[in-house]
């Protein structure tokens, strides 16, 4: 579910994921184009969406993706983690990660090459380790549909600000 969807209900901001931005602006929408020389750069974009939400949130900002994302992907990508992203792990802590999981349709956006049942599972399970190594809890969201997903999400945020509903 987009973030949007959740930082209107909340009437927040949401930083968005800048690794899909960088692509697109330095690599003419080509995901295969990418090198280990660009993640830092795609990190520190991200901090910068992510600074910026957090200024100007109201109670609570909704970050599209975090840096344990990443450097996933850099690692499945360039075979190898990068040290500026794992700075950027270390530093941004999370009231609340919520980990979707990979249940639903693949949508082909013509950005990432990780469609196949197999590719996915496996890029999950590299998630899991990767938040698991870097000590940050996480809630998985199990739902199959995107309408439960996102109330699922909803509940949680909800959870954590300490409402009632």
């Amino acid at each position: 579910m987009p973030v949007h969807h959740r930082n209107g209900i909340f009437n927040t901001t949401s930083a968005w994921e800048y690794g899909r931005d960088y692509v697109f602006s330095h690599l003419g929408g080509d995901e295969i184009a990418l090198q280990y020389s660009d993640y830092d750069k795609i990190a520190l974009g991200h901090a910068q969406y992510i600074d910026f939400a957090v200024k100007y949130a109201n109670k609570v900002a909704f970050i599209d993706t975090d840096f344990v994302t990443t450097q996933a992907f850099c690692k499945k990508y360039e075979g190898r983690e990068h040290p500026f992203v794992q700075a950027l792990i270390d530093e941004y802590r999370f009231d609340l990660v919520i980990l979707l999981e990979n249940n639903t349709p693949w949508v082909a956006d013509g950005l990432r090459s990780l469609g196949s049942s197999v590719d996915r599972k496996e890029f999950q399970n590299l998630l899991v380790e990767m938040l698991e190594e870097n000590n940050i809890e996480f809630v998985r969201v199990e739902e199959d549909d995107y309408d439960s997903r996102f109330l699922r999400c909803v509940e949680l945020v909800r959870e954590m600000m300490g409402e009632q509903r």
